[in-house]
């Protein structure tokens, strides 16, 4: 479940105002542990709401996203992300849900240090392919292939630094 619950479950989820009774989260604690709800971990900041009363600015987290014990075993790479306020009293909740952990591709650098290291140039030439004139739409392909040569050959041919980390 995702969404703004209008509740909070302790005065730790609170900023500003007055400091309510502990009695009074026992209803909402009770609806979540009888339901089996936990909460998802995330990113960002927790105080979904932010309010003005008299004694000043109030922030609480009132939006949240739970799911039982099953849900999390299941989707265990899922992630909350409250994002930025806009527009609204309430952050926005984004959540990704996944079974898996996605693999994100990392930015290619290029290091000069490569160059003049054994098997670097054949892994470029063997990426770019022959030297004829490249016509621009085979021009993104060409150095596309050359990063995944030029990084499997980095991956067989670990440098100094990585060699002494391990």
């Amino acid at each position: 479940m995702i969404g703004d619950f209008n509740e909070i479950t302790g005065n730790h989820e609170k900023r500003g105002g007055r400091r309510r009774p502990e009695s009074s989260f026992l209803p909402f604690r009770t609806m979540l542990e009888n339901c089996g709800m936990l909460d998802f971990s995330y990113k960002g900041n927790s105080f979904t709401w932010v309010g003005k009363r008299r004694s000043g600015k109030v922030k609480c987290k009132l939006d949240r996203a739970v799911a039982n014990e099953e849900w999390h075993t299941i989707f265990t790479h899922s992630v909350v992300e409250f994002l930025q306020l806009w527009g609204s009293d309430h952050r926005p909740v984004l959540v990704r849900i996944q079974s898996r952990l996605r693999r994100t591709r990392k930015n290619f650098h290029f290091d000069k240090r490569w160059i003049g290291k054994p098997g670097f140039k054949e892994a470029v030439l063997s990426g770019w392919g022959r030297f004829d004139d490249v016509p621009i739409r085979d021009f993104h392909q060409r150095v596309s292939s050359c990063r995944k040569k030029i990084s499997s050959w980095k991956k067989r041919n670990p440098t100094n630094s990585a060699i002494m980390i391990e």
